[in-house]
């Protein structure tokens, strides 16, 4: 999304445990994580750069998905999508290495689902890109595309990374 933008970039990997990171306010959650992603990857950057962190849960029917950790959470929870909308949120950090100036901030976007065939879901699992997301779901996959009813928000919040977000924050630490 980012080269899309029109940023170089380089992706660099934290070492943290994020299950080990909660918060009893799920919407604070993904922030909570995308600033301990910044603290640990603030100390292997020595190039002045904009630091871009993020992380982006699923609340849904007042429950949190994250990445699923196996086929069983995967499989429970596309099987559980077409009653109730599943709000995604996304938590961005970003911070400037030179000046150590930081800003942060959330966004959400809901969507809305018709039920997901089993056979689509054991397809889905079997495939294994549904790891990657939370919520065990990305919405340009071509399989799920026609199960989406709707998106009541940014569709770049549903993909990960909010971008009126993102550059909002990066003006204010530049």
């Amino acid at each position: 999304m980012l080269a899309d933008w029109g940023y170089e970039f380089e992706v660099i990997a934290p070492q943290i445990d994020e299950r080990a990171i909660r918060s009893e306010d799920f919407r604070l959650l993904p922030l909570k994580i995308a600033t301990a992603k910044a603290e640990s990857l603030r100390e292997q950057i020595k190039e002045p750069s904009i630091l871009i962190t993020c992380d982006t849960i699923v609340l849904h029917d007042n429950q949190v998905y994250e990445k699923p950790k196996d086929d069983a959470e995967a499989r429970a929870m596309l099987q559980s999508y077409g009653s109730v909308p599943a709000e995604v949120i996304c938590g961005v950090v970003v911070t400037n290495t030179a000046s150590g100036k930081s800003a942060s901030g959330t966004d959400s976007a809901k969507v809305y689902f018709h039920k997901i065939p089993h056979a689509l879901i054991e397809e889905m699992i079997k495939h294994g890109q549904i790891f990657d997301f939370a919520g065990a779901f990305h919405p340009a996959d071509p399989p799920i595309i026609p199960y989406i009813v709707h998106i009541d928000g940014a569709s770049d919040t549903v993909l990960g990374l909010p971008k009126y977000l993102t550059q909002k924050l990066i003006k204010e630490v530049s």
